[in-house]
């Protein structure tokens, strides 16, 4: 038979051991009990301040351009780590002069035209360096989004420039060149760097008599061309004189992978007539018209927002071209999709019973897949008018942010929720002027002071 003794051996272990597992569930609490908690992994103030940022790039570090001291142009190109440690890339500035190829001296305005055409761009140690030096008249720097690569753009007098386009670590990739006198419109660059789209268009605002154009070409016109990563020319279309057939450059969108770069068509009279998609080699896959008039908006990963059509219908174009749209009616809302399409955002910023009104029904019909999340700004944020929201690019978190003023001094305060519109983290700062941006998912995010940034916060979300 058992003994006192051993009874109170056998409670005492069993006490200890419950004792042990409280303590073990406190310190590695189970998965399922974790929760999202945005930690503070470095605050960096910038002088001068910074133009660009790009997300986080495959070393997990940011791209960002700084201005020059003194002037809005750029000043340097960095690397940004995580814990704020940078390093520069690129001085642009430090280039004050390029080498002007002979037969392209006539593009500058500085020679006459020659009746040869010049070559094709090659990369860096195979151009004809014979010509002429040309003053750097503009300096501009395009990074890709995902921080994989950046561009340098530099201008000389006429119609003239050099593209220099580098990987994430500053190694030159290729040199583009025009090869003709239109000028220099716009620069597109993939998310991954791996297409880079030149568009090339005459002024319209400084004809000469007669209707010809007022750049070196004396003639109206627009070019487009398309380079791989290496700077192989995948496609160059000459459009033609007629601005109604010009492609509208400001508004192209291009896949993050470069697959596809989409446009609408018209910069004459006629703007925006038709939508127009090109291939990843630059080949018009299919060209559309659904409006009067079109407007791209925002690429939600092969999902085109467009406007053209009634204020009330919120249409998107999908990468075959087909049309999905939905009725808003006189409901206040905005709307958002996730790349990828796994999240639909409603944005009520005029208070309606969302249920009620059949807004996710009618979203459910054009995207399927999509899991609507309704955020009612009023009844997270009560009494704050239309307050800043910032949402992770693959739509599993998002950041409300305000201004309060209500002490007599100005303070920024965040939140940040889950799609379940769960809050998991508060936040005050003090002073305004500061904006949300995710560039990690939904694990890392900034918060960037001004605009230009002056200082930038790097915040990485962990499970607390």
């Amino acid at each position: 038979m058992p003994t006192h003794s051993r009874h109170i051996r056998m409670a005492t272990a069993s006490l200890a051991l419950l004792a042990l597992t409280i303590i073990m569930s406190l310190a590695f609490p189970a998965s399922a009990h974790c929760k999202p908690f945005p930690i503070p992994l470095s605050d960096k103030k910038y002088d001068p301040p910074l133009t660009e940022i790009s997300s986080l790039n495959g070393d997990g570090r940011l791209l960002a351009v700084q201005a020059a001291q003194g002037s809005k142009g750029p000043g340097r190109v960095l690397s940004i780590a995580k814990d704020g440690k940078s390093e520069t890339l690129e001085e642009p500035g430090a280039v004050t002069e390029l080498t002007v190829p002979a037969e392209r001296l006539w593009i500058a305005g500085v020679a006459p035209r020659l009746d040869a055409e010049g070559a094709e761009a090659a990369p860096e140690g195979e151009q004809d360096v014979s010509g002429a030096r040309v003053p750097v008249t503009g300096v501009q720097v395009v990074l890709g989004g995902g921080g994989e690569t950046y561009t340098v753009v530099y201008k000389t007098s006429g119609a003239y420039y050099e593209l220099r386009h580098y990987d994430k670590r500053g190694k030159l990739l290729f040199i583009a060149t025009p090869r003709d006198g239109y000028g220099l419109k716009a620069v597109r660059v993939s998310r991954d760097g791996g297409r880079v789209l030149v568009v090339d268009e005459s002024a319209l605002t400084n004809r000469k008599p007669g209707g010809a154009g007022g750049g070196p070409s004396g003639t109206l016109g627009q070019r487009l061309y398309l380079y791989n990563k290496t700077g192989r020319l995948l496609a160059d279309h000459e459009v033609g004189d007629d601005p109604d057939t010009w492609l509208e450059a400001a508004e192209c969108l291009m896949a993050d992978d470069g697959s596809y770069f989409v446009c609408t068509r018209g910069r004459g009279g006629r703007h925006g007539t038709s939508v127009v998609l090109f291939d990843q080699d630059g080949a018009i896959a299919w060209e559309n018209a659904y409006f009067s008039e079109h407007r791209l908006t925002e690429d939600f990963g092969g999902v085109f927002g467009i406007k053209g059509g009634s204020k009330s219908l919120l249409a998107f174009l999908d990468g075959r071209g087909d049309m999905r749209m939905f009725e808003r009616a006189s409901y206040g809302f905005d709307f958002w999709l996730a790349r990828g399409g796994k999240f639909a955002y409603v944005i009520i910023f005029k208070p309606f019973d969302l249920e009620k009104s059949g807004v996710p029904a009618r979203i459910k019909e054009a995207f399927p897949k999509a899991k609507v999340v309704g955020v009612d700004l009023a009844a997270l944020l009560p009494g704050v008018d239309r307050p800043g929201i910032a949402i992770a690019p693959d739509g599993e978190a998002f950041v409300l942010s305000y201004l309060d003023s209500n002490s007599g001094l100005d303070s920024t305060r965040l939140s940040y929720y889950d799609t379940s519109l769960k809050r998991f983290w508060n936040e005050e700062l003090n002073g305004g002027g500061i904006t949300v941006r995710f560039v990690d998912g939904h694990k890392g995010f900034l918060l960037r002071y001004g605009n230009p940034v002056t200082r930038i916060v790097y915040y990485e979300v962990r499970d607390k």
